[in-house]
Parts: structure tokens; C-alpha cells; sequence
């Protein structure tokens, strides 16, 4: 009995993670998208708090998702939604830093010498790997979540 109530307890913060992480992810999808440029400086505090709110849901939803020892399927899919929400910010953040660094050692046109304008692996991880990964896995967990499927 005990072992059924911690299951249901489990599964429920399981899901309640789960659709915060679907709308964080669709309003920082619109931040992107909709947001004009010259209004987004103004909510650039907003948007990183959002952010690390994502990612720490990310760290959440990976704990949980270990301590429930789910199994199978849905296990995957929510690594893959954990991993890529955790690793947008932490992507991101990488980016500048490498970014930062590698000026601060080889000098100001340390890019422009390489015939590169940015920073590219960090931020195509943290601009397209990190999203398409997210989306498979909250299209998979959210198909599997809605079957009720035993976790």
C-alpha cells in the first residue's frame, strides 16, 4: 500500500514538472520569436531568470526521474527533456565563456582571423541540438504521460 501512495506521490510531481517545463519552454520559445529585438533588452532579466528556472526544472525532472526508477521508454524521453533543458542554459553560458576567453588570450580579431563571426559548438548545441532533443522527448514523455502509462 505504502509503495503504491510513494508511486502515485512520484508520478504526480513527475507530471506537474513536466507541464511547468512545457510552458517555460513555449514562452521562451516566443521570446525568441515573437519578442521584437529592441524590446528584449528590456526583458533580458526576465528571460534569464525564466531560463534558469528551465534549467533547474531540467535538474528536477532528472532527479525524479531517477529516484521513481522509471523504466523503459518514458525513461528516455525524460532524460531527453531533462538533458536538454539543463544543457540549453548551461550551453549558453559556455558560448560566452569560450567566446570571452579566446579573445582575452589571442586578442580582439582572434575570430575575425579565423574567418569565424562566433563561437560555433556551443551555440548551435545550445540553439538547435538542445531544443529538437527537448521536443522529441516532451512529444514522447507527454504521449505516454497522457495513455497513463505505469512509471
Amino acid at each position: 500500500m505504502n509503495d503504491k501512495i510513494v508511486k502515485t506521490a512520484g508520478r504526480k510531481l513527475l507530471e506537474k514538472i513536466y507541464y511547468y517545463q512545457m510552458l517555460l519552454f513555449i514562452i521562451i520559445l516566443g521570446y525568441f520569436v515573437i519578442v521584437p529585438m529592441h524590446v528584449k533588452r528590456g526583458l533580458m532579466i526576465p528571460f534569464l531568470i525564466l531560463s534558469a528556472v528551465f534549467c533547474l526544472l531540467g535538474v528536477f525532472l532528472l532527479i525524479v526521474t531517477y529516484k521513481q526508477k522509471i523504466k523503459g521508454i518514458l525513461k528516455l524521453f525524460l532524460l531527453f527533456v531533462g538533458y536538454a533543458s539543463s544543457g540549453f542554459l548551461v550551453s549558453v553560458v559556455l558560448h560566452n565563456v569560450v567566446y570571452g576567453v579566446l579573445i582575452k588570450l589571442f586578442g580582439d580579431d582572434f575570430w575575425t582571423r579565423n574567418n569565424m563571426p562566433d563561437e560555433p559548438v556551443f551555440f548551435i548545441i545550445a540553439l538547435i541540438v538542445c531544443p529538437i532533443v527537448f521536443l522529441v522527448g516532451a512529444i514522447g514523455s507527454g504521449i505516454l504521460i497522457c495513455k497513463k502509462k505505469d512509471l
